[in-house]
């Protein structure tokens, strides 16, 4: 389990530092400051992003950046697949 772990992380890590290099050259690109590993690593939810703050529009009100939202539509998200498994699992049998 653990070697499941660490191997998921290690492919995020690498995505978002895949992520951190493009928005460090876009950032470049407009003259705006970019972003250090060390800073968003610690980050530990979409809140704590200043640099949405600086978007068109404050997206910290919307509805999908509120966890309880957000854990309901994942919730949802999960009934709705084990639905559609219990189908194919009586197609099955």
């Amino acid at each position: 389990m653990r070697t499941h772990i660490n191997k998921s992380l290690k492919t995020r890590c690498c995505a978002i530092q895949t992520a951190l290099c493009k928005f460090n050259a876009a950032a470049k690109a407009i003259n705006r400051p970019g972003l250090e590993w060390s800073e968003i690593s610690t980050y530990g939810s979409l809140a704590k992003f200043a640099l949405l703050c600086e978007c068109r529009e404050d997206i910290h009100n919307l509805p999908w950046t509120d966890t309880a939202n957000r854990q309901a539509a994942v919730l949802t998200l999960k009934i709705e697949q084990a639905q559609e498994e219990h189908n194919w699992l009586n197609i099955e049998v």
